[in-house]
């Protein structure tokens, strides 16, 4: 089968751990802590743009096409479409979150 024979890469954000085996992985450094204005809440959990931006370099060919980032978080993916000139979709239903992301992004 298929699965049998595919061997999918690891994703590894700053990660020191010996658990990690495989020679195919994108590594990215951390970005600082992101921090809502309002509540001044941290979001300590966002990934970094640098792997976004490997990550669309390797899946988002179609530079006409749209990201979508459910659970969208800090808007890490977000913020790296605005960066790189592409379309993205952010959902997420936290309030604190969308108002972090819309900070990032200076909407």
């Amino acid at each position: 089968s298929l699965l049998k024979t595919t061997v999918l890469p690891f994703i590894v954000s700053g990660s020191k751990s010996t658990l990690v085996s495989s020679t195919s992985f994108i590594k990215a450094p951390a970005d600082p802590l992101a921090k809502e204005k309002d509540t001044k809440s941290v979001y300590t959990r966002h990934k970094p743009i640098g792997l976004y931006k490997k990550l669309l370099e390797i899946f988002c060919a179609d530079k006409t096409l749209h990201s979508i980032d459910a659970c969208s978080g800090a808007g890490s993916c977000g913020l790296t479409c605005a960066d790189e000139g592409l379309k993205c979709l952010i959902v997420d239903e936290c309030d604190v979150k969308i108002r972090l992301i819309k900070q990032r992004l200076q909407l």
